[in-house]
């Protein structure tokens, strides 16, 4: 298996100095401490919801304390309305602003697509193990879903979902990078793939991880098939890299006619359907903070190496990843579980048809040390 691999560990210098969760997560056994932010509280370990640990950029932060005092308002009108964050999303993705609608996070777009394509008597095609969002809010409303299974080195199996398309498919997704197996398909073979099925039915890539792919990491989106006919519908979320979850911004990308739809039928024109607007306003900051997804990528990369080499050690079986967190057989996820939120830390896995496999974010030196020492025990 060309990804799932026992490497040398080599612990970069630079480390020195430097969902949806499914199964579901029961929020109700959670130390109420996790909810805070404080240093000094006892907080459980976060390694669950791939967040950036180390929070948003500096230009970020300093835009929510210029326009902190607007809060008041809605993110219409100023320079900092949802109107120019469409505009400015649009000139960095080569798209016009009318093939982009703001939301909150990918999520809640998600769930707008499968609300769209889905219902009695609809189909879709999805990964398996993935974000299943569409799928999962799918079949609440009726619709059949088609589970592909991921190929042995834990890609999704494009061919075989090319294949499980047939004249009742509504819509096809695909997760890339995919989450939680962590890999990715090369941008050549998922174009082939978009070109052929938005023949025949809707396909909407879930891009929420695409900036951990690399600098070039746009030539690697598949955002440049969205034309004014295609049928290629691109998410994306402030959620992971940019280190603004907690801000819940994200955007769809379609054609024209798609884009309307979702606007007249979920936001209906009224200012207080539109994103919030410190979360609109930071969004355009963090579009223009280049540096910031480079210095995120660096420690992200750095800490792979590092922990690649601990599960190295330990002798078990993992896939290299190319997002912010990591896939490992963990032989026997309940009790692995078990004892993770024993000692307050939070991860997720045991898939059912990976059910030994664990997923875990990549956090800080701090976070990681936690939970290798419990690994380890």
């Amino acid at each position: 298996m060309s990804q799932i691999k026992r490497r040398t560990w080599l612990k970069q210098a630079s480390l020195l100095s430097a969902g949806l969760s499914f199964p579901a997560l029961s929020y109700a056994s959670l130390n109420r401490s996790e909810t805070l932010n404080s240093p000094n509280s006892k907080e459980v370990v976060r390694l669950l919801f791939n967040e950036n640990p180390y929070g948003p950029s500096q230009a970020v932060l300093n835009r929510i304390d210029e326009v902190k005092n607007r809060s008041h308002r809605y993110a219409n009108f100023y320079e900092y309305g949802y109107l120019e964050l469409k505009k400015l999303i649009a000139s960095k993705e080569g798209v016009k602003p009318e093939n982009i609608a703001l939301g909150h996070g990918s999520i809640q777009p998600l769930i707008w697509i499968a609300i769209l394509f889905g219902g009695q008597g609809k189909k879709f095609v999805v990964p398996d193990p993935a974000f299943d969002v569409v799928g999962t809010y799918g079949k609440k409303i009726g619709t059949t879903v088609k589970s592909v299974l991921v190929k042995a080195d834990m890609k999704t199996n494009l061919p075989a979902m090319e294949q499980a398309v047939d004249d009742n498919t509504d819509l096809v997704v695909v997760v890339n990078p995919n989450n939680p197996t962590s890999t990715s398909v090369s941008s050549t073979e998922l174009e082939a793939f978009c070109n052929k099925v938005q023949q025949k039915c809707a396909v909407c890539i879930d891009e929420a991880y695409i900036h951990y792919l690399g600098e070039d990491w746009q030539k690697k989106s598949m955002a440049r098939l969205i034309t004014g006919n295609s049928n290629i519908i691109i998410t994306r979320t402030f959620s992971k890299i940019y280190g603004m979850a907690g801000q819940r911004m994200g955007f769809v990308m379609g054609n024209k006619e798609l884009i309307e739809k979702i606007e007249n039928l979920f936001m209906m024109g009224f200012p207080g359907n539109m994103p919030n607007i410190i979360g609109v306003a930071s969004a355009m900051a963090a579009l223009e903070d280049e540096a910031f997804l480079n210095s995120s990528r660096q420690k992200n990369n750095a800490m792979k190496q590092y922990i690649y080499g601990e599960l190295e050690a330990l002798g078990l079986e993992y896939v290299e990843s190319d997002t912010n967190f990591f896939y490992f057989d963990t032989g026997d996820y309940s009790k692995f579980k078990t004892r993770m939120n024993e000692n307050n830390i939070l991860i997720t896995g045991g898939w059912p048809s990976k059910k030994s496999w664990g997923r875990v974010t990549l956090g800080t030196e701090r976070d990681m040390d936690i939970f290798l020492k419990v690994l380890k025990s």
